[in-house]
């Protein structure tokens, strides 16, 4: 009775001349298609048929897709990421002054794209924007490669479906369904531009064909690896990618003819990777040279900030945590390296072993970083691409086990239900407090003051005029660096704010400090090693006072907020005693005020009435916390 419901399985052609057409290799029925096993309880349940994408109308099919993208589109406006604010005021400095600085005078890669860095400061010149125009111009960015990732790996999905409407809108509905790509279009960071590149260059690859077996345009093989390139200039961990591709390509993919084998299929697919990689090569090379020139490391600072010096334990523990809070992002990609487990008949096409084997090279170079501290699965995005590309292929082989064929269903339903039942994001904490701190310390501070602080985007960018001490590491080289062999404060625990470093802060001399989140708290009871550590500080004790002062906000700067508090005031130390003759011999208290100055102008003056500071002995009062 089952099997009467099913359709026969569509023959195989027979190879002609050696070679096998690859759309041939799998009938024509979709990959949710319930198995004889099942019987009627599957169809009776009247759920597989449903998800039988090519059964669905056209106008129902782009009805989900449209409203899917709307859904992610507009219900994730209002986010927009700290870090995003740290490549504006670096770009802004680079416009204002030439160099590409966090602080005037010191040459730090605080940021991690060096691509994304000059892509924004050219918009940004080119539109003169200043100010909040800012944000716009980096969200303009990101829109436009948002916009290029969908056109590009549509196209290269079409070209993995065979022609399949089953394959082909499969791939699709995991595109558009992603929600981490729309949140970070508007989050303001550089994940969105390596995705474009990315997809741009799976587009170019399937164009050369080598996925066949059979380098026929060998112009598109390099133009793919270009592309990488672009991706890896972007965000340098994309490399994991490419390299993972090229390995996974020469150990699994077809010889000549489409068959997986060995001596002259390996020697070619060798060369043809090595085509494909010559460009990423390049490119890396040339950003290395650029990166010694200008910042006499070989690696961007954020690197040695969130990477280098951790034990590898702690990393690999961090980064498996956040790549669970990642699966209901994307949760095909789960359902994906199941199905390739159970089902031998999936295995046996090399796309799909090829882009599942890069995709799990990829997660693993993100398990040994330590993972994201950011929401919404920013280390995947470059990788969704590539990912619709593996659900393609697995559409087009009807698994041959039940359990696979739910595995599958349930994947595709939670793709569906994803960006629905997901909360919609609103502008990080930090920003948010970060922002209304930054406005009212480039009014009241004097111009030149040197501030410590953990939170270095949104102050940092609003108060153009001041110079800080990022105590995480991120624009400090020599925080970033530093070798940590405890983890006694409870934010080391969140990737990204395992450093700090409270001898070498005081040795700076700021002329205040931020301790704790952006709006600030009692060193003693911050979270963040740096802060406990000056809090134990003599001189800290001595030479600094406590203080607070009311941060107005309204009605509409309070919408841009999850949770906006009643009130919130920044809460903050003063340096009380004279700087030492060491400090001022460092130039690092008085250098480069100039240039700063140049790009002072009205921030912050949004026409609200800024508050006046209320002194505290160091060990009373306290911050009240957004996060």
């Amino acid at each position: 009775m089952s099997s009467s419901r099913q359709r026969p399985m569509a023959a195989v052609p027979s190879r002609a001349h050696g070679r096998s057409d690859p759309a041939s290799t799998f009938e024509a029925a979709g990959a949710l298609r319930p198995p004889a096993s099942l019987g009627p309880i599957a169809l009776g349940a009247g759920l597989l048929p449903w998800l039988q994408l090519r059964r669905w109308p056209v106008k129902a099919y782009l009805g989900l897709l449209v409203t899917l993208a709307v859904l992610n589109l507009f219900r994730h406006a209002r986010f927009f990421h700290d870090d995003a604010f740290i490549t504006l005021r670096y770009a802004r400095n680079l416009i204002a002054t030439g160099e590409p600085v966090w602080n005037h005078g010191e040459w730090v890669e605080g940021y991690t794209s060096l691509m994304h860095l000059a892509i924004v400061a050219a918009v940004g010149w080119l539109s003169g924007a200043e100010g909040d125009a800012w944000v716009g111009v980096t969200r303009g960015i990101n829109a436009v490669a948002l916009l290029c990732t969908m056109a590009a790996t549509a196209q290269a999905v079409h070209a993995a479906s065979a022609q399949r409407v089953e394959a082909w809108r499969t791939g699709c509905l995991v595109l558009v369904a992603a929600t981490p790509l729309w949140v970070w279009m508007w989050g303001g960071l550089e994940a969105i531009v390596a995705a474009a590149w990315v997809s741009l260059g799976l587009w170019a690859w399937m164009k050369s064909a080598v996925w066949t077996g059979t380098l026929k345009r060998p112009g598109w093989l390099w133009t793919s690896g270009v592309f990488m390139a672009l991706a890896v200039a972007t965000r340098p961990d994309t490399l994991v990618l490419v390299a993972g591709g090229a390995a996974a390509w020469v150990l699994g993919g077809p010889s000549e003819g489409g068959r997986q084998g060995q001596g002259h299929g390996l020697q070619a697919r060798a060369l043809a990777m090595l085509r494909w990689v010559s460009p990423v090569l390049l490119v890396h090379a040339l950003v290395l040279a650029w990166r010694w020139q200008t910042y006499h490391a070989w690696a961007p600072n954020t690197y040695y900030a969130k990477v280098d010096g951790i034990a590898w334990t702690h990393r690999v523990w961090t980064g498996l945590h956040y790549l669970g809070t990642c699966l209901w992002d994307v949760p095909y990609l789960p359902a994906l390296a199941l199905a390739l487990a159970w089902d031998a008949q999936l295995r046996r096409d090399a796309l799909l072993r090829w882009a599942t084997l890069t995709l799990a090279i990829m997660l693993a170079g993100i398990v040994w970083v330590g993972g994201d501290h950011m929401q919404v699965s920013r280390f995947l995005v470059p990788s969704v691409p590539l990912l619709a590309l593996a659900a393609t292929r697995c559409a087009l082989a009807p698994p041959r086990s039940s359990r696979v064929t739910w595995v599958l269903a349930i994947a595709l339903v939670a793709t569906v239900l994803s960006p629905v039942v997901r909360r919609s994001q609103y502008r990080d904490s930090a920003a948010w407090a970060g922002q209304l701190v930054g406005q009212l310390i480039a009014a009241q501070w004097p111009q030149g003051s040197l501030v410590a602080l953990n939170t270095a985007g949104a102050p940092a960018f609003h108060a153009p005029g001041l110079r800080f001490i990022d105590m995480l590491g991120l624009n400090d080289a020599h925080i970033a660096h530093r070798q940590i062999t405890t983890t006694d404060a409870p934010m080391q625990s969140v990737p990204g704010h395992m450093k700090g470093d409270g001898a070498y802060v005081m040795s700076r001399q700021p002329d205040f400090i931020i301790t704790g989140f952006a709006e600030g708290q009692l060193a003693a009871e911050s979270m963040f090693l740096g802060d406990r550590e000056l809090a134990r500080l003599p001189e800290f004790k001595r030479c600094y006072r406590f203080e607070q002062v009311d941060l107005p906000f309204d009605q509409r700067y309070a919408s841009m907020a999850r949770h906006p508090p009643p009130t919130l005031q920044l809460s903050y130390y003063r340096r009380t005693c004279p700087h030492s003759g060491a400090a001022a011999a460092s130039g690092l208290h008085e250098a480069q005020v100039a240039h700063a100055g140049a790009e002072v102008a009205q921030v912050g003056q949004d026409g609200q009435q800024l508050g006046v500071a209320q002194a505290h002995p160091a060990a009373q009062g306290g911050g009240v916390l957004v996060h």
